[in-house]
């Protein structure tokens, strides 16, 4: 089950051929896509029919994010009907956890409407065959007959995507910002099957008129689904991404950057870590929540040439309940960090 936690290679140009913007939704987010059409792969089960029943609530007296904890906990506790029950909700309340939704099927005995709703996932949200030919919650859906069909139709959109070229990024700046004025600059890097557009929503527009300062939300280089990219696990690949796409958002938002700070989490966490120790010169320091990129070819640096970090500032999060595997790699992050004389603090919230 994935639970979600939300709430460079040069940008191509309108001119570039097969490619346009789409979802203009606001002066300052742009998305790049495709526009080659989408694999066309017959489905076993109707995506017009919604399986089972539901129990009846408000979903008015309940935030997306609320019936998405409560889908959670049920998870945790074992009752996966309670659980589709509260995952089906939240989906109608306007969260995307179609995946989680499958799981919580296939755990409750109904392969049909899991393979229902991993159609309605690939088609809407994220492509991972790895991670489906391995997830245990799938384990009765991966014996069903139609499980060849359905996963022959996830390698298509997988790599139909990977190819698409799709990227995208949000910019926002004080109410009160004048083009190429001078200004602070945070730039936000998602984790692995976000969206830039999502990680960094509208709400952040108080926190950039409170401290002016800009923040610029950068998608992954990986196009990952529909509204979904993730990071490369090759610290080199990121680091070019980053380097054209960065500069080229900020000539078509006319910011200009007195000093620059990284916020990541999960994946983009990793990345911006790896980050600070390849430009020390350009960051004055990144915030990294839960870092975790699997697998990770170069932890923070490779070579013998350790960053001079003295003048960089990190903090890294993580909650002390989280899976080991993240918690070992923050503090490998941190030993090697620290042979850079980093100035790093470790946060571990409870529960």
């Amino acid at each position: 089950m994935l639970t979600k936690i939300k709430n460079f290679t040069a940008l191509l140009l309108l001119s570039t051929a097969g490619f346009a913007p789409i979802s203009w939704a606001a002066s300052n987010q742009q998305e790049f896509r495709t526009e080659a059409p989408l694999p066309q792969v017959a489905t076993p089960t109707d995506p017009g029919t919604a399986p089972d029943r539901y129990i009846q609530l408000d979903v008015s007296n309940y935030s997306a994010w609320e019936l998405d904890e409560l889908a959670n906990q049920a998870y945790r506790d074992g009752d996966y009907d309670q659980a589709v029950q509260y995952q089906y909700w939240a989906i109608q309340n306007g969260d995307d956890s179609y995946y989680d939704l499958a799981c919580d099927y296939a755990l409750a005995g109904n392969v049909e409407a899991a393979i229902h709703w991993l159609y309605i996932d690939v088609q809407k949200g994220t492509v991972d065959v790895n991670w489906t030919d391995t997830d245990p919650d799938l384990a009765n859906v991966r014996n069903h007959d139609d499980w060849p069909a359905l996963r022959e139709y996830l390698v298509a959109m997988e790599q139909y995507w990977a190819e698409s070229g799709n990227r995208a990024y949000k910019a926002i700046v004080p109410e009160s910002y004048q083009a190429q004025t001078l200004i602070p600059l945070i730039v936000a890097l998602h984790g692995k099957g976000d969206s830039p557009l999502e990680f960094i929503h509208d709400g952040y527009q108080r926190l950039a008129d409170d401290l002016n300062i800009a923040i610029v939300s950068i998608s992954g280089p990986i196009p990952y689904g529909q509204n979904a990219y993730k990071w490369s696990t090759d610290p080199h690949e990121n680091d070019a991404y980053l380097q054209d796409f960065l500069p080229e958002i900020l000539r078509r938002e006319d910011i200009a950057a007195s000093k620059m700070a990284l916020l990541g989490f999960s994946q983009g966490a990793q990345v911006s870590l790896q980050t600070i120790a390849f430009h020390p010169d350009q960051w004055q320091g990144a915030l990294a929540m839960s870092p975790g990129l699997y697998p990770v070819q170069d932890v923070i640096f490779s070579g013998t040439t350790v960053p001079d970090l003295s003048q960089v500032n990190i903090i890294v999060t993580n909650g002390a309940e989280e899976n080991e595997y993240y918690l070992n790699l923050a503090g490998q992050n941190i030993n090697i960090l620290k042979f850079g004389d980093a100035n790093i603090q470790h946060l571990v919230y409870p529960n």
